[in-house]
């Protein structure tokens, strides 16, 4: 009976919740005008010339944690490094240390109300940029936002995203694809397509995070589909297969969370892995190629390695920051979700940060600890966000 109560009442919250979504929308489609409002305050210019014909539009809601910090400089440094001006927009104040960074590092500045979360942001960068420059004339266009916890150099990940005329870190393929919002890169050919500036335009900022989902991400990767393209993510089943990737062999045999190895941990199954079962040489040749084993490389290592491959491929397009986030953040130094913790044990998230960032262990666990408490906060707004996906 009480389960029956709570799904009724979770019927009657996504109901209400969906007919605010239709409202909102229709009114904004009746008002395209407001619609079309960008919110923007004001532009802070960097000290020189705009100069470049490459952008990275990035989407900012500022905290006052050092790790949010080094996120963002280690961020903004590594889309520098490849030769992105940085449009950073604004949807609240950062801080004063924060605000001296980005003046030295010469970004461009917008401030704007904040409405329509990420994508809202994005489409004032994007539509700045067209006023200002024009879409045509702008080489290469990176969309970014600060859901992502850069914790390592990202100037070589960054640069793989470059290459493709519509690139992403993450490409989920679970009921509807889309290339998740966090990282999108676009090439000069899919940013002067009418389509795609028509979206922009288009696009009704709303506070809610199944709107920029479904209408947003969702929306947008279905038109560029629909227009010819196909999305290259950075995460792709062959990546641990390619020259580029090399195992840490050494992390491998001493990361340890529990009694669990990093390529075991996280509760996700592995069908046909047993942990001590010993693989022949002939199981093992396909994934790595080998026809012999190394002698400095046990049979365990080299089942670890197996092991990994095979979780990796088979979550890499289905929601894998948070699957495998952690695994991907040990092995290849990516950047990872904010909200982690909802998908491991915050001991696991430490013990892997002390492995691999031990600098930023504490000030990144702090971070992460505190956002889950207010994640997991008891009252019953904070509950119905939660049953909305909301946060």
């Amino acid at each position: 009976m009480v389960k029956k109560i709570r799904f009724l009442l979770w019927v009657k919250t996504w109901y209400i919740h969906l007919l605010k979504l239709w409202v909102r929308r229709t009114i904004g489609k009746l008002f395209l005008p407001f619609s079309r409002s960008n919110g923007i305050i004001k532009v802070v210019m960097s000290p020189t010339e705009i100069g470049r014909k490459s952008f990275a539009v990035v989407a900012l809601f500022p905290t006052a944690d050092p790790i949010y910090e080094v996120s963002i400089k280690n961020l903004i440094s590594g889309l520098q490094n490849n030769g992105l001006k940085v449009v950073l927009v604004m949807n609240k104040n950062a801080d004063e240390s924060l605000s001296q960074y980005f003046n030295e590092s010469k970004c461009i500045v917008i401030h704007r109300t904040n409405n329509g979360r990420d994508f809202g942001a994005y489409k004032a960068g994007v539509l700045w940029l067209d006023n200002v420059i024009g879409l045509s004339e702008i080489d290469r266009l990176v969309l970014v936002n600060d859901t992502l916890l850069w914790l390592n150099d990202g100037t070589s990940i960054i640069s793989k995203t470059l290459k493709n005329d519509w690139s992403s870190l993450f490409l989920n393929l679970e009921l509807h694809t889309h290339a998740q919002s966090f990282f999108l890169s676009f090439s000069n050919e899919v940013i002067q397509n009418r389509k795609f500036i028509k979206f922009w335009k288009k696009f009704v900022p709303l506070n809610f995070r199944r709107h920029a989902i479904l209408f947003g991400e969702i929306k947008l990767s279905e038109i560029l589909i629909q227009e010819g393209y196909r999305c290259k993510p950075f995460v792709n089943p062959a990546l641990l297969l390619s020259n580029d990737f090399e195992f840490p062999t050494d992390l491998l045999r001493s990361s340890l969370i529990g009694n669990l190895p990093i390529s075991e941990m996280g509760g996700i199954p592995m069908p046909g892995v047993e942990r001590g079962r010993k693989f022949p040489d002939a199981e093992l040749v396909p994934f790595f190629g080998m026809v012999t084993l190394l002698e400095e490389q046990t049979i365990d290592e080299i089942q670890m390695k197996h092991n990994l491959v095979r979780l990796y491929n088979q979550y890499c397009n289905s929601h894998a920051p948070h699957r495998i986030g952690l695994h991907l953040y040990v092995l290849l130094g990516m950047p990872m979700k904010t909200d982690i913790y909802k998908c491991y044990p915050l001991s696991e998230i430490h013990r892997c940060l002390v492995l691999k960032n031990p600098e930023y262990a504490e000030i990144a666990m702090d971070f992460l600890s505190g956002k889950s408490q207010q994640f997991m906060e008891g009252s019953k707004k904070n509950e119905r966000r939660r049953l909305l996906s909301e946060i």
